[in-house]
């Protein structure tokens, strides 16, 4: 069978753990999923709507086929990483991508994403983001890996906090402020974001890393399996 390297010029088609007990797909969003997608954004709004400015503009079938064309344009570019999280019976469970926002280290990479409201508190993200940790260290060169989150956005902390990435300091207005009446429509930022970042030195300190890897399966556009670890 025909493969290919899997890097940042070739993601891979799908990034699959399963430890007998737990499965997790990762993926690049395709139009099939166009449906689920706005399913699980209007089901999450309310939660969404704490901390993602974009979640307050309600989603309609053009804009999501506008933004999963975006998505997928970048993905294969090699811009950025979009996925969609997918459970075993591939129910949405919510979304992640690795994001090349310092502009300073073309080789570094930042971690965003969001849970269905309908799967919160099972780990899910955690999980997602710790295959990505993994995926942009072993496969995509990242010689840095951060997080940015607003400082009352307690969900997200735990999730950082649960992967272990190392707090670095707290910045004010590292994003744009959003319009005033955001806030009365349930906006909750505080314009203060914590930052987290990690290197290739601190990944022997990540206990969760050797299981990860060694559950996480990665397939190339030809559907040929490679193993992460």
């Amino acid at each position: 069978m025909t493969t290919l390297p899997i890097d940042r010029t070739h993601p891979p088609a799908r990034i699959v753990y399963d430890d007998g007990a737990r499965h997790l797909t990762l993926r690049p969003w395709s139009y099939g999923d166009l449906d689920a997608l706005m399913d699980a954004v209007i089901a999450s709004t309310a939660a969404l709507k704490g901390f993602m400015p974009w979640a307050h503009t309600p989603p309609t079938r053009e804009a999501e086929h506008a933004l999963i064309t975006r998505f997928q344009a970048d993905y294969h570019a090699g811009r950025e990483y979009v996925f969609g999280c997918f459970g075993a019976s591939g129910e949405v469970l919510g979304g992640a991508g690795l994001h090349p926002r310092t502009a300073l280290n073309p080789r570094a990479l930042e971690v965003g994403y969001w849970c269905h409201s309908a799967h919160t508190g099972r780990g899910w993200t955690t999980l997602a983001v710790q295959m990505l940790i993994a995926v942009a260290f072993d496969r995509f060169g990242c010689d840095r890996f951060q997080v940015i989150h607003d400082e009352a956005n307690v969900a997200s902390r735990r999730v950082v906090e649960k992967c272990n990435i190392p707090y670095e300091g707290t910045l004010r207005n590292a994003t744009s402020a959003v319009a005033p009446e955001l806030h009365a429509e349930g906006y909750l930022g505080t314009g203060r974001h914590r930052m987290y970042g990690m290197i290739p030195d601190d990944l022997p300190t990540l206990s969760w890393l050797p299981a990860v890897r060694a559950a996480t399966t990665l397939y190339d556009v030809f559907g040929a399996a490679q193993r992460l670890a």
